[in-house]
């Protein structure tokens, strides 16, 4: 239920998942929703030696990405060359409609974009690690969250129900004995 706080009330109905099958995380409205600006930033912590994530915003999407080392940081050596065993992760989002991002805030670590209008809310999230068999998962990410984002938001959710159906069906374990 939205609430205008000028004695407009509307129902409004919030739709999330998560696909089991490919990094995609959707968010979306089935009507005008009052969201008005969306963050993403990274979490960073100083003390885990990691490099700083990167991050950018543009139009109607940003971009995470984070680098984890094999090699810790010495004091010797505080920058290690890149390894073959290097892991990393990049995320992409695209939000429907008209939104503008503002400049990412270095210091505070986040990228901020504002809704043009009250418009329905469409986010779709990719993420991508090297795991998932891609060796730029930059480009990878943001192919998947560009390609998802333009496919409708109900076939995406049940794809996502069945492949979650089908991951349960075959993890239930049953036992002769009731009593256990």
């Amino acid at each position: 239920e939205h609430d205008d706080l000028r004695g407009a009330v509307r129902p409004l109905r919030l739709t999330c998942f998560v696909s089991r099958e490919n990094g995609h995380v959707s968010v979306s409205s089935d009507s005008a929703a009052p969201v008005v600006s969306v963050a993403y930033q990274p979490n960073w912590d100083r003390e885990a030696q990691l490099p700083a994530p990167e991050f950018s915003a543009g139009s109607g999407r940003f971009s995470g990405y984070q680098l984890f080392p094999a090699t810790a940081p010495t004091g010797a050596q505080p920058k290690p060359p890149p390894s073959p065993q290097d892991r990393n992760f990049a995320l992409h989002g695209v939000l429907a409609g008209a939104w503008r991002a503002d400049e990412p805030d270095r210091q505070r670590r986040r990228v901020l974009l504002h809704s043009q209008a009250e418009q329905p809310l469409r986010l779709d999230v990719a993420l991508c690690t090297p795991r998932d068999g891609h060796a730029d998962t930059v480009a990878h990410a943001r192919a998947e969250a560009m390609r998802l984002a333009a496919v409708p938001v109900e076939r995406l959710r049940r794809q996502s129900a069945a492949q979650w159906a089908d991951f349960w069906s075959r993890s239930a374990v049953e036992f002769a004995d009731r009593s256990m």
